[in-house]
């Protein structure tokens, strides 16, 4: 059901935005908040719910499991394929430094042997993104195994304290995204 644009009966309100979106109406949500500020510009409720509906960029990452055989049968091994995407806005964090690192971290627990649930093999390490986008693929141990991924920021490399800078605090690492845990 289409609703009539929210300042055609002159019932625009922040009170009306927010009961759009609580009904999930983001876009009326939106169109309520601009009238009320057609009206009154420097209305605080509307700027602020406003300001809340911004679509905010997001970094993406996935992680999934590429079969080993040309059939693309899963023989139980065979590689992870990460894929990631970052917008620029996000690369430039405050007190981020110019010489930022961005790096898929992951952690892979696989089962030295089956027949002894409690022998677990357990691998952590991270790949290095040349770009804001793109795609790397690793080998995977036999399964049954699992992964966790992470896409993080860090501040670059370590620099060694010098006599004039002290012990300067490094901003902290970032983590950007979060994959879908992974079981094969």
């Amino acid at each position: 059901m289409k609703h009539p644009p929210p300042d055609q009966h002159g019932l625009a309100s922040p009170t009306l935005a927010h009961v759009y979106l609580a009904q999930g109406h983001i876009e009326h949500a939106r169109q309520t908040c601009a009238a009320v500020l057609e009206d009154e510009p420097t209305n605080g409720f509307a700027l602020a719910l406003l300001e809340r509906l911004r679509p905010v960029e997001t970094a993406k990452l996935a992680v999934r499991f590429a079969a080993s055989s040309a059939t693309g049968i899963d023989l139980g091994a065979g590689q992870l394929e990460f894929s990631w995407s970052v917008p620029a806005s996000l690369l430039e964090l405050p007190g981020m430094p110019d010489n930022s690192r961005l790096d898929v971290v992951f952690a892979i627990a696989a089962l030295r042997d089956t027949h002894d649930p409690g022998a677990m093999a357990l691998r952590y390490s991270s790949l290095r993104c040349l770009d804001p986008a793109g795609t790397r693929l690793i080998d995977a141990p036999l399964g049954p195994a699992s992964a966790a991924v992470m896409l993080v920021l860090s501040p670059g490399p370590r620099q060694p304290p010098t006599l004039l800078a002290g012990h300067a605090r490094r901003p902290a690492s970032r983590v950007l995204a979060v994959a879908d845990p992974l079981s094969w």
